[in-house]
């Protein structure tokens, strides 16, 4: 029996996992397993902006016109797509920040990103932000994560509008990991693809995420390995759903 499994999937966060089974006379197990799908970019939002627009970071105008934030006078600066890094003192390059005004720069970001709204649209361009003690719920821990991990919210992704604004229109093209893992249009979604097909797969079953729960990313290694018979990885950290 070939069962598709449908996890909508980011590569530290929950998947959504629907099962549809259809019959096979083919005793071989077969796995086949694809990278995620993309919802368009409809905005365009920009965190390095935001940052110099609430006074947390400054550009570099040796690096003009680009939007290249300074970290040498940067209380806050863009570590990665999805996190921020606080210039902490004794720790980061630029040693803006002193550990006594910690706490109030990391609220000051978080609120930045919180009560950013998008005026043409009057929608919010961040779903959600997690200061580093809150980041091991997500799967994220250890020496080199960021002080805040944020994503975007559907529609939205990172990048630089055109003019001087935080926020303009998209392109409409589409790139890893910027929004929900959840986003979804009528025509696509940011799910990705497992199918199998072998002898031990129930024929049937589909999950519901509303009683059991979301499926992680991580489960799939502890899923092929037990559809094949095999041990699973010493590494793994998820379970077979």
């Amino acid at each position: 029996m070939r069962v598709f499994l449908s996890p909508t999937v980011d590569w530290n966060h929950p998947a959504n996992v629907r099962y549809t089974a259809i019959h096979s006379t083919s005793m071989a197990q077969r796995n086949i397993i694809s990278d995620d799908d993309h919802v368009p970019n409809r905005r365009i939002a920009s965190i390095a902006r935001r940052l110099v627009e609430v006074g947390l970071a400054v550009f570099d105008a040796r690096q003009y016109p680009h939007d290249v934030i300074d970290r040498t006078w940067s209380a806050v600066y863009v570590l990665s797509p999805h996190e921020l890094a606080i210039n902490l003192q004794r720790r980061n390059e630029g040693e803006v920040v002193s550990p006594v005004d910690y706490e109030a720069i990391l609220q000051q970001a978080l609120d930045a990103l919180l009560d950013w709204k998008d005026e043409e649209t009057g929608q919010r361009p961040v779903a959600y932000v997690l200061p580093a003690s809150l980041q091991p719920l997500l799967g994220y821990f250890g020496e080199r994560i960021g002080d805040i991990l944020f994503l975007y919210n559907p529609g939205y992704s990172w990048g630089i509008p055109q003019g001087k604004q935080a926020i303009g229109p998209g392109d409409d093209t589409t790139n890893h990991g910027a929004q929900l893992p959840t986003t979804r249009t009528n025509r696509t979604s940011n799910l990705a693809t497992v199918m199998a097909l072998g002898p031990i797969v129930r024929s049937g079953y589909e999950r519901s995420v509303a009683m059991e729960g979301y499926v992680s990313l991580t489960d799939i290694a502890p899923l092929v390995a037990y559809l094949l018979g095999i041990p699973e990885p010493r590494q793994c950290r998820g379970t077979v759903p």
